[in-house]
């Protein structure tokens, strides 16, 4: 058996065929044409009346119009000639009447009699129509003023109508004198309002208030005794039996003047004819179409009706199971076609259940081995989030809580029984402050802003105690986007935050320290520079003086114990400043074999005063002349190199050798200082390049030394992209080598004013006039000291001095006329220091005349950001303390040649 029906078998035909649906539509159709074609004649027969009417009204207004003008014109001159005629009788009356005749040609006859009768005068052409005659009626009422014109009823005289007219005549005191008297030919006068044609055989006349013609084109009409009483309304159209004895439309219109009415009368038959005609084929129309959808009905059964029915007998065999019968059409056309391609569709569905059935099995057995292999994903998963360290907490759309794993539990206090299926706000667990941030989060995993996102949050727990915890939130959507549920992983993060806050505490205490010990640092290095500045500078006056050799000897060993403690002042700042991160590298163009050679002969004559050969080997550094990079600091670790080496060699010599190789656009610089002294033991290597450690406590007390230097200097290389190596042997000596890395310069000289640490005296030209200098020192020492260097400038030289910046700014105000050319700022003093002092100067409270005056700081702070910090306050250029006479000389000479 055969079966493809399909899972809801479809409700079953109720009755209605398809032959019999279409013979219903074909009588709704006929009945609408039906009803449409009455409509149609309805309307034809509505437009058709107002037609009619339109020109029958039309015709009688023109017929009135021209009557009635006429009647007036007549009256008018008639009334006038009988007002000519009144007073005394004129003598030619017979040609006045004449006269008045041919100006009328209606008028047949003109009598005027007197008082009593008598004739007075006459006019009148040839006619049957008997002479008029005096009335004493007639004058009688126009005598008593009741009429103004009298009009007498039809009369007719061998087919002529006509009227008589009368008037009086009245003398000068208004009494009547005679009767005027005319004769109206009808026929003349209103010709052309009736000789109107209406269609081809509507006509015009006229009745009297009895029904009498009075005036007709046919002249048979007049007088006729009308056989109907016309509609009294004016305008009004109906039908009635015309005068000509046929049914007709008319339209009767009063006249103004006279109790006569217009008749326009048109027959039946010829007004409503043009309407005849469309409403007939409007009808043979229908006919023939009902006729035509008969046949087509009769054509549809037999070539799609029944074929239909056939195909759904087959349809229905495989809907309901039944063995299928091929279908058997005789006809080719698109049924038949369709019922071949029907039995050729249901060859390949058998062919094809055949197939899916065997495919529903094999997907019957992937999908059983899929489910087994979803249910252990599942007891997996299942497995996991029960075991897992994080708390798993499950919200459905409306954020109530449907899951709450043990871990939840755990972290929060609360039982799965007393969460599950509670709003989030209904179980206290977010912080107070923290709520509009979870607000925040769900509006993003609901919108699909953030399907996954996370959160740091404060919770209390079941006991009221606050935790931090760190939420992992996804929102499952479904296939149209919208969201299912949202899973919240929960992570305890509470010990975290408060190690990260112990260590932020601990943090900011060691900064704090550290901001401590530099600001110690940097109040002591300022105050023994200062001190210091005194001392040098003394002991340099001291050795210019006329001194013995032994005086000479002592000064020389002072100077020699401040300059030992200025290096150890500035080695210690150096390690703090490598400590704290603020050791830093500058880059400009030098000129390294120059820079060697310097180094070179300023340790030649300290070697050669020990005994030892000094030997500076540059052949590898290829004939480069120029790098880029910070010659300072370079100066700073050969020195310690090569004054570590005379420090420790007794005997022997000590060779500097230097390279240069070009990697990769860059300078690679090498140099080894080799010596032949005390030598280092194995096991003191690793510590060598520590701070504040020597080989043994020995040699620090043999040597000196603070252990510093070589770990600066390890430090210095690195930060020049480089690093330092040691090779030794006890009792032999040892070689350091370190290597740092240059750029190539970008210039032909050297342009940078720190390469040249040591520049020449300078040489001050000479200039007219006095030159003054204010001194802004608050320490009486270094006030002695600027002074004793001031001295020293061959040209005449006025110097004020100021203890702050309140004398300073004092002193400016009161010298407007005569400024100063330099001034020389201390940065730190009582009261107000430089840097406010400066800023107050270029601000103009000194005055505008010392807006661009040079100031030249003098400072004992040495920290980094000290030069800029003094330039940043207006100042001109930065010396530091203590002062080097021939730096502090060239700086003033630079800015009084400014």
């Amino acid at each position: 058996m055969f079966n493809l029906s399909p899972a809801k078998i479809p409700p079953k035909p109720n009755g209605k065929g398809l032959l019999k649906l279409l013979t219903l539509r074909i009588i709704w159709l006929s009945s609408t044409s039906i009803l449409v074609l009455f409509a149609l004649c309805a309307v034809c027969l509505v437009i058709c009346k107002q037609n009619i009417q339109a020109s029958l009204e039309e015709a009688s207004v023109y017929a009135v119009r021209q009557l009635d003008f006429s009647l007036v014109e007549l009256k008018s001159d008639f009334l006038a000639t009988s007002t000519s005629l009144s007073g005394n009788i004129p003598p030619r009356v017979s040609q006045r009447l004449h006269q008045m005749r041919l100006q009328n040609q209606e008028l047949i006859r003109l009598s005027l009699f007197d008082a009593k009768g008598k004739l007075l005068g006459y006019s009148g052409g040839k006619t049957p129509i008997p002479p008029p005659q005096f009335s004493p009626t007639i004058f009688s009422s126009l005598q008593q003023a009741t009429l103004d014109l009298y009009i007498s009823n039809l009369k007719l005289q061998d087919n002529t109508p006509y009227l008589e007219i009368a008037a009086i005549t009245t003398d000068s005191l208004g009494f009547s004198t005679g009767l005027l008297v005319g004769q109206v030919d009808l026929s003349q006068l209103w010709y052309n309002a009736l000789a109107q044609k209406i269609g081809k055989t509507g006509y015009l006349y006229i009745l009297d208030d009895n029904g009498v013609v009075m005036a007709a084109i046919n002249p048979s009409w007049l007088g006729r005794q009308s056989q109907h009483r016309c509609p009294q309304n004016p305008f009004s159209l109906h039908i009635c039996q015309g005068i000509n004895g046929q049914p007709v439309f008319t339209i009767r219109q009063p006249l103004q003047f006279l109790p006569w009415s217009v008749v326009v009368e048109q027959p039946i038959m010829e007004a409503i004819g043009p309407s005849i005609i469309p409403s007939s084929v409007t009808l043979i129309i229908v006919v023939a179409s009902f006729v035509t959808l008969l046949h087509t009905i009769q054509f549809l059964r037999q070539r799609i009706i029944l074929p239909i029915r056939l195909l759904n007998q087959g349809v229905n065999q495989i809907q309901q199971g039944n063995n299928f019968t091929p279908l058997q059409l005789p006809q080719t056309d698109e049924l038949g076609q369709l019922a071949q391609t029907l039995n050729m569709i249901v060859d390949a569905a058998k062919n094809s259940l055949t197939r899916l059935e065997t495919c529903v099995q094999e997907k019957t057995r992937e999908l059983q081995a899929s489910c087994q292999k979803l249910q252990t994903l599942s007891q997996k998963l299942e497995f996991h989030l029960q075991n897992t360290p994080l708390a798993v907490i499950e919200w459905d759309r409306e954020m109530h809580i449907v899951r709450w794993s043990p871990q939840a539990e755990g972290v929060f206090g609360y039982k799965a029984r007393e969460t599950i299926g509670k709003y989030w706000l209904e179980i206290p667990i977010v912080h107070e402050e923290d709520q509009d941030l979870v607000k925040t989060t769900i509006h993003q995993l609901l919108t699909g802003l953030a399907p996954r996102n996370w959160c740091l949050t404060r919770n209390y727990t079941k006991n009221k105690t606050i935790i931090y915890c760190q939420w992992y939130n996804s929102v499952l959507l479904d296939a149209a986007g919208n969201p299912i549920s949202i899973l919240s992983l929960v992570l305890d993060v509470t010990e975290e935050i408060l190690t990260k806050r112990r260590l932020i505490v601990a943090k900011e205490k060691a900064e704090s320290t550290a901001q401590a010990k530099g600001n110690f640092l940097a109040a002591t290095s300022h105050e023994i520079r200062t001190s210091m500045n005194g001392i040098i500078a003394m002991l340099d006056f001291l050795a210019e003086e006329n001194l013995s050799l032994e005086q000479f000897y002592y000064v020389e060993i002072a100077r020699n114990s401040a300059t030992l403690l200025l290096h150890l002042l500035n080695d210690i700042l150096d390690f703090y400043k490598m400590e704290a991160g603020k050791l830093t590298i500058e880059k400009f163009c030098f000129n390294l074999p120059e820079k060697l050679k310097k180094i070179y002969q300023f340790f030649l004559p300290i070697a050669e005063k020990k005994g030892l050969k000094l030997v500076l080997n540059i052949e590898g550094l290829k004939d480069v002349t120029l790098v880029k990079g910070d010659p300072y600091r370079l100066t700073q670790v050969l020195n310690n190199l090569v004054s570590n080496s005379i420090k420790f060699t007794e005997a022997g010599e000590i060779t500097i050798t230097s390279s240069l190789e070009i990697r990769e656009g860059q300078l690679l610089f090498t140099t080894s200082v080799r010596d032949t002294g005390i030598g280092i033991p194995p096991e003191k290597l690793t510590k060598l390049f520590k701070p504040f450690s020597q080989v043994d406590d020995s040699t620090t007390r043999k040597y000196g030394g603070t252990g510093l230097g070589l770990s600066i200097t390890k430090n210095l290389c690195e930060l020049m992209g480089g690093n330092i190596e040691v090779t030794s042997e006890l009792g032999k000596g040892s070689c350091l080598t370190f290597y740092v890395i240059f750029e190539p310069a970008d210039m032909e000289l050297p342009a940078d004013k720190k390469e040249d640490k040591n520049p020449h005296p300078p040489s001050f030209k000479k200039r007219e006039g006095k030159i003054k200098i204010l001194l802004i020192e608050d320490n009486k020492v270094n006030q002695l000291v600027c002074r004793k260097l001031l001295e020293k400038i061959p040209l005449e030289i006025e110097v004020d001095v100021a203890d702050n910046g309140k004398e300073a700014l004092t002193l400016l105000q009161n010298n407007p006329t005569n400024p100063y050319d330099l001034i020389l700022m201390d940065c730190l003093m009582p009261e107000m220091d430089g840097y406010e002092t400066t800023r107050r100067i270029r601000g103009g409270e000194a005055g505008n005349v010392y807006l661009h005056t040079p100031i030249i700081a003098m400072t004992a702070n040495t920290m980094k950001g000290d030069e800029e910090k003094c330039l940043a306050a207006g100042m001109n250029d930065y010396v530091s303390k203590p002062v080097n006479q021939t730096l502090f000389l060239a700086k003033i000479c630079q800015w009084l040649e400014r």
